[in-house]
């Protein structure tokens, strides 16, 4: 019985000894580090050796190293391939989803008064840029027109009178004062402001356009009536009677009088006050002599004797035969009166 116990305690030591080498890993020598700190090439991995330990018992009851049920949770191990590790546990459970009665999006209504705010954004936008654009161009001209009143030369210096130059400088001033003053006004606002602003240049181009277009308009009557006189007094014409031609001389004169006077007293005003001559004036005095004498002048030259005798003859001729044609046509119409031509009625 003592040896029959001392066996049995012999198996147990074996068994124990089996498994203490199956759970505990074997010892090997680790390879010492060079003095660069770097392993030697073939040197044993003792993580991965743990790492492959593990691989094998996780082969025994699944993924992970624990049993999976179907549909219970799932743990996975952390920190190790010992089976007394703890495990997270995930749980996967289906989520219910339904869908809403109502679509995606907006309503009509909803999307309606979207459309309107947005709109009324664009416009609100627009209004501000169009201001912002008024106000740099009332701005600019304010201080453009600030520097000619300054300087008192150009349109202003010339068209516009002193106390006009003087008035204009104390809206200029008062302009620029109200623009630091109201930087957020309206496009209306600043519109306005600036046409207020712009009269008095406006009234200066005005005047410098009238002189101009007075010069023409005398400059071609001065040329209407040279031409005309010249052409009165000119042997061309010596067959118009000399009363018509005194006519168109005369006409002439009195034009050229006429703007004599109005030339002296021109000169004698500046150029901002209203001028003496009136442009409808003289373009109706052009338009007289011009008429007057055309008519005078196209009268045609009489044709010389020789031809008047000729054309005397030509007319003597073709009256002779007209006598002829009328005589045929009274024997025709004197016919017996027998004959059906000669009744009346057709000889009904």
């Amino acid at each position: 019985s003592a040896a029959a116990g001392a066996g049995g305690e012999a198996a147990e030591g074996e068994e124990k000894s089996k498994d203490n080498e199956a759970e505990e890993p074997m010892e090997f020598d680790r390879p010492e580090e060079s003095e660069a700190g770097d392993k030697k090439a073939g040197a044993f991995n003792w993580r991965f050796w743990q790492w492959g330990r593990g691989g094998k018992e996780a082969d025994k009851d699944g993924p992970g190293g624990e049993a999976t049920a179907a549909g219970g949770p799932q743990k996975r191990k952390v920190g190790g391939s010992s089976s007394k590790a703890k495990g997270t546990v995930v749980r996967r459970e289906p989520v219910a989803m339904s869908r809403l009665g109502q679509a995606i999006g907006y309503g009509d209504k909803v999307l309606s008064q979207a459309q309107q705010a947005e709109q009324q954004y664009r416009k609100t936008d627009e209004s501000v840029v169009e201001a912002e654009n008024k106000r740099n161009d009332f701005e600019t001209y304010v201080f453009e027109l600030r520097d000619r009143v300054s300087s008192g030369g150009g349109l202003l210096g010339e068209f516009a009178s002193p106390e006009e130059r003087a008035a204009l400088g104390k809206e200029v001033e008062e302009a620029e004062n109200w623009s630091y003053e109201h930087p957020e006004e309206e496009a209306a606002v600043y519109d306005d402001r600036l046409k207020t602003l712009k009269k008095t240049e406006k009234e200066c181009a005005n005047r410098k356009a009238t002189l101009e277009t007075v010069d023409e308009k005398v400059k071609a009557l001065k040329a209407s009536i040279k031409k005309y006189k010249a052409t009165a007094n000119s042997k061309i014409y010596e067959y118009i009677a000399k009363e018509k031609l005194d006519a168109i001389t005369a006409e002439c004169d009195s034009n050229t009088e006429w703007l004599g006077e109005l030339e002296k007293r021109q000169k004698a005003l500046e150029k901002w006050e209203a001028p003496v001559f009136s442009v409808a004036e003289l373009t109706v005095r052009n338009s007289t002599l011009t008429s007057n004498s055309t008519k005078i002048l196209s009268e045609p030259r009489p044709k010389p004797p020789a031809e008047a005798a000729k054309d005397g003859k030509d007319g003597d001729k073709k009256t002779g035969k007209k006598d002829d044609k009328a005589e045929d046509g009274s024997d025709a119409a004197g016919k017996d009166p027998g004959t059906s031509e000669g009744k009346p009625n057709g000889g009904k």
